[in-house]
């Protein structure tokens, strides 16, 4: 459902203005229905996080991840990164609508601090901001697969953002969701004492192609895969101490 509506949005919208409006109401409708923009999302409700919990948005896009954990878990605070300036003011309408429970910093993350180059598909001035990253390779995968879904390829243009570690904002996070667009170990790399914690208890991570390198990570940090039968995400969760 949710990329028959993004390939109908991008067919019919290329004004910037009118698609982040329709996207704009699409959070508004799932925000209050509680539907998630991806249903796997449902897995934070069935943790046991509690008021005052910290969940990390780690690639927050649009805020759509952060709109259905702010409505799956209401007692949470949810603190977003995302580095592109094409999604800012986006994420100053989510703080509106979530309110005070949600904040975010205008920087990426990774296993160090540096400025990176990054890359957006554009369909004329609209970029295509879900498909956005700093591997250039896989952004014109993306394009390729745009080409076949409408038709059309868009431009991949590349600007730069500031990346930074996890590690050294000394945070407690109760929960962590990282979506980055392939770049899922290079944040697990940069946070390796936050997730030594005791405060953390479940890492939510896209399927990407070093997965396997994400999980053995994990493992050494004292997480273990649950079988939830996600198909896009794996849901990892501390082990229970001696």
């Amino acid at each position: 459902m949710k990329s028959l509506v993004q390939r109908t949005l991008r067919r019919r919208l290329r004004s910037e203005r009118l698609y982040n409006l329709a996207r704009r109401c699409l959070l508004v409708w799932q925000y209050v229905t509680k539907t998630p923009d991806d249903p796997e999302f449902r897995v934070f409700a069935k943790a046991g996080l509690g008021d005052g919990d910290l969940i990390l948005d780690i690639g927050a896009n649009g805020g759509q991840a952060a709109v259905a954990l702010a409505a799956l878990c209401p007692g949470c605070r949810i603190l977003s990164f995302e580095p592109n300036p094409a999604l800012w003011r986006e994420l100053d309408f989510v703080g509106r609508l979530i309110g005070r429970r949600h904040s975010y910093e205008r920087f990426g993350l990774g296993d160090e601090a540096a400025e990176v180059p990054f890359f957006i598909p554009h369909f004329g001035r609209l970029p295509v901001t879900t498909r956005a990253g700093i591997d250039r390779a896989a952004v014109e995968e993306h394009a390729d697969r745009l080409l076949r879904e409408l038709g059309e390829r868009p431009t991949v243009v590349e600007s730069s953002i500031q990346i930074r570690r996890l590690d050294e904002l000394d945070l407690a996070p109760a929960a962590v969701k990282i979506d980055v667009e392939g770049a899922e170990l290079a944040v697990l790399q940069g946070m390796t004492r936050t997730l030594a914690g005791a405060a953390t208890r479940l890492v939510f991570i896209e399927n990407n192609v070093r997965l396997a390198d994400c999980s053995a990570l994990l493992a050494e940090l004292g997480f273990a895969e649950a079988d939830e039968g996600l198909s896009l995400n794996r849901l990892f969760l501390r082990r229970p101490g001696p």
